[in-house]
């Protein structure tokens, strides 16, 4: 096997409740919980037996922030030292970080193959706080201090979701978003690089799954069966999502409804579960071989990939 992209999701967690995401009433809510040393250990151990060149992207993040484990940069270290050279990815709101955090980060990444992802939703106090509930002075001053440390030295991106997919909703606009961030790193005497990017993406409905007052968007997107074929590369065993409890997910979207669960590392193998029956049965209904439900999670997709 060779993996292209991991994502493991070491807690549930995640302090912010933005409007663009269906966190606040997922399965994740209602069953909170840690991935256990010895799980994470098993996977990274299977990885590497499967995989022993592995030089993907893994993500220790999947529908959760990933600073709410607080074993998580002792985690990220672990990924370079069983890994042969794998991309780390991290996503954050920044908002439970600390310079102390962010200093000891730099030290596991630094020379590291690693990007950095900072999620700001947000052009002042008031649309920041409204849009992601989260504190906007300590999440903007971690983000600054992150900025700051890694300046040069590691790929980030500040990332705005200022508009729906469907582009029938929006807050503000990316010209706003220039602004206020070209405002942030001029009066923090930073500047931009061809390391430091801002990205004003457009947030989707993570597979009819975002309840967001005054965004009426069409919660299936598409017909799957026989005579109406699909695909998406996420669903492939190059591919691999890991809940904090095992389960293994068909994609990034799946975690919100806790569906299209195929296996558990826990008891089974990387290479049991991409070789169990039901992962055939969940392929076979992705692509249309066989009838799947009406509701079935790539019918509602509207971000194909992610």
């Amino acid at each position: 096997m060779h993996f292209k992209k991991v994502q493991l999701q070491t807690t549930s967690v995640c302090n912010a409740r933005c409007l663009c995401c269906p966190y606040s009433n997922s399965w994740m809510v209602n069953n909170p919980g840690v991935m256990t040393d010895r799980l994470f250990d098993k996977i990274l151990a299977n990885i590497k037996r499967e995989d022993p060149s592995f030089d993907g992207m893994i993500s220790p993040y999947l529908a959760n922030e990933p600073f709410a484990d607080s074993k998580i940069i002792k985690r990220i270290e672990k990924i370079y030292k069983v890994l042969n050279n794998p991309l780390v990815e991290i996503s954050t709101n920044t908002g439970l970080l600390s310079k102390e955090k962010i200093l000891e980060l730099y030290k596991v990444l630094y020379g590291k193959r690693a990007k950095l992802v900072i999620s700001h939703h947000g052009i002042d106090k008031k649309t920041f706080e409204h849009i992601m509930k989260i504190p906007y002075e300590k999440s903007l001053g971690n983000a600054i201090d992150l900025i700051t440390v890694f300046n040069g030295k590691i790929p980030i991106a500040i990332q705005d979701m200022a508009m729906s997919k469907d582009t029938t909703f929006h807050w503000y606009t990316p010209r706003k978003v220039k602004r206020y961030w070209d405002k942030i790193f001029k009066d923090n005497n930073l500047e931009w690089n061809d390391k430091i990017w801002l990205s004003t993406s457009q947030f989707h409905s993570r597979a009819g799954n975002v309840d967001l007052e005054g965004w009426n968007y069409n919660t299936k997107v598409r017909d799957i069966g026989p005579n109406n074929p699909f695909d998406c590369y996420r669903v492939y065993s190059d591919c691999l999502h890991v809940l904090y409890n095992g389960d293994v997910t068909l994609c990034c979207m799946s975690p919100y409804r806790h569906e299209a669960i195929f296996g558990n590392l826990n008891k089974q193998t990387i290479s049991e579960v991409f070789n169990s029956n039901e992962y055939r049965k969940l392929l076979s209904q992705v692509h249309g071989d066989i009838e799947s439900p009406d509701d079935f999670i790539c019918k509602r997709c509207d971000s194909i990939g992610g």
